[in-house]
């Protein structure tokens, strides 16, 4: 991640938003940035993820946490 990626990234973490939005084509790390996301927040906190395709739901539902 660059030093900007991550400004960027932590910055969400400090004070996310209502609604974040990651787009990308397959391949660039989106389910992964997501996971990492998740984690990051704090507990108490809801997420609600759509996907376009069942593939990638199976990805993210591979990756997300189980707990918190």
């Amino acid at each position: 991640m660059t030093d900007h990626q991550k400004e960027k990234f932590d910055g969400l973490l400090d004070d996310p938003s209502d609604i974040v939005l990651f787009t990308g084509p397959g391949g660039t790390g989106k389910s992964h940035t997501i996971s990492k996301f998740i984690q990051g927040l704090p507990a108490g906190k809801s997420v609600m993820l759509t996907t376009t395709t069942h593939q990638s739901l199976a990805v993210l539902s591979e990756m997300m946490p189980k707990e918190r």
